[in-house]
């Protein structure tokens, strides 16, 4: 097919050129369209999964560097971001290949480094706050369960009759038109590789530092937890005054 044949590289290399800023970089992009050999296929023309989405945010802890995420065809690829060599060079966790991407007046274009066959993705300008669907679902079992108690605090519950371990991982994502959506980080953030013994009918209660995720609008939101193929589900609500309520 010829979207997943341009588009299933997962690492980019950005280079800002005639309007190109910080600013433009960072700004949210809509798919416009495909093309490869002469051929352009536009958003009307695939399924709305389909669309590649991708999202830019300048990392507020590490200075010079952005975050990205980069979905097609249902499957997401995050990466980090630099200047290099007067490019911005993208490098995702899942890939070794390189794009580039050029941002002028209101579209940004992305191309894969090297080729010759002329493919370009095209990203336009939107002022829609672009959000990406979380990958599928990979639950823990359902006897693990988690609650917010307060502001990031989370009681991680086992239910079950053996021992559960689960590790330091967490991600926030929102709820956007009936779906689970990434919540945009401001920062980039690490957890480390720490595994977490939890015994049959025990709990423990865990603190996950939010403010990654700056002040989040009001919305529907859930805290995944635990790992990141077994998650368990933390839910809570933010108000239209900024507080925190909870499920009973």
């Amino acid at each position: 097919m010829l979207v997943s044949a341009v588009l299933m590289t997962s690492v980019f290399s950005f280079a800002a050129c005639g309007d190109g800023t910080h600013s433009a970089i960072t700004s949210n992009w809509k798919f416009e369209s495909v093309s490869s050999g002469g051929k352009t296929t536009r958003a009307a023309d695939l399924k709305e999964d389909d669309r590649p989405m991708i999202t830019i945010d300048e990392d507020g802890q590490n200075k010079g560097e952005y975050m990205v995420i980069y979905r097609q065809s249902g499957k997401n690829h995050r990466a980090s971001m630099s200047m290099d060599n007067g490019k911005y060079r993208i490098d995702y966790v899942d890939s070794d290949k390189d794009m580039i991407a050029s941002v002028y007046h209101n579209k940004l274009t992305l191309t894969i480094d090297g080729s010759k066959s002329g493919s370009s993705i095209v990203f336009v300008h939107t002022i829609e706050d672009v959000l990406i669907p979380a990958d599928d679902d990979k639950p823990a079992p359902d006897y693990m369960k988690a609650k917010m108690t307060d502001k990031g605090k989370v009681e991680i519950t086992n239910e079950g009759d053996s021992e559960y371990m689960y590790g330091r991982f967490y991600q926030l994502e929102v709820q956007k038109n009936g779906k689970w959506c990434y919540a945009r980080a401001i920062e980039s953030f690490v957890w480390t590789a720490e595994g977490i013994i939890l015994p049959a009918g025990g709990s423990k209660t865990e603190q996950y530092d939010l403010s990654h995720y700056g002040n989040l609008k009001p919305g529907e939101y859930r805290l995944a937890v635990g790992a990141q193929n077994a998650c368990i589900y933390a839910y809570f609500t933010v108000n239209a005054d900024g507080s925190f309520s909870y499920p009973n």
